[in-house]
Parts: C-alpha cells; sequence; structure tokens
C-alpha cells in the first residue's frame, strides 16, 4: 500500500503515514487543492521527511497562522454600542474584539 496519502479541500487537510493520521486541521484562510502538492524526501540528518507546498487561494494574502486551532481567540478590546428605538433605551450592545488574532481589524475599528 501507499505510505503517504492525503485529502485536501480548500478549508481542510487530513496526512496519514501507513495507514495513521498523523496531521489534520481546518484552514484558517483557503487554499488552493489542484495547486497544492506533496512530496517524500530523504534527508541525512532525519530520515525521511514530508514536504507540503500549499497554494493559497490569495496570493497575496498574508497568513500569521495555519491552522484555526492555532488561533488565540482571548478578547484584548471591546467596544460597545448603546441601542434605542423611538427614543426608548433598548439596551447595550457589548463587543469583544480578538486583537491577538486579528490586530488589524481591532486598529481599524
Amino acid at each position: 500500500g501507499k505510505e503517504v496519502s492525503w485529502k485536501l479541500t480548500s478549508q481542510r487537510i487530513s496526512v496519514y503515514a501507513r495507514g495513521a493520521e498523523v496531521l489534520s486541521g481546518d484552514f484558517f484562510y483557503l487554499v488552493k487543492p489542484d495547486d497544492s502538492t506533496w512530496e517524500l524526501e530523504d534527508s541525512c540528518d532525519t530520515g525521511r521527511q514530508l514536504r507540503l507546498s500549499l497554494a493559497k487561494a490569495r496570493p497575496n494574502q498574508s497568513w500569521d497562522c495555519c491552522f484555526l486551532h492555532e488561533v488565540d481567540d482571548s478578547i484584548t478590546h471591546k467596544c460597545f454600542m448603546d441601542v434605542s428605538v423611538g427614543g426608548i433605551d433598548m439596551g447595550r450592545i457589548v463587543y469583544g474584539f480578538h486583537g491577538d488574532a486579528l490586530p488589524q481589524t481591532v486598529e481599524k475599528f
């Protein structure tokens, strides 16, 4: 059988070595599966290595991380909006921003 196989969609990857899953995750941004490749290489230092080349769906987009599980989703900034309807106070909506995950969004807001 195959030593290495993978399942790749624009949103997710799963890599198997000798039938066992060795990597899986949901991407932070989309990739182009048809333009992505993998290659098994021999290395003097570490033995065999798997090199994955993922093609970004948007090539000029900067990635701070590869997988969603790598994102720091702690709330670093908050803002609020007071809501009224017909002059009657309806309350306050508080928004939490994930500044460590999306610092440019927080700065622009």
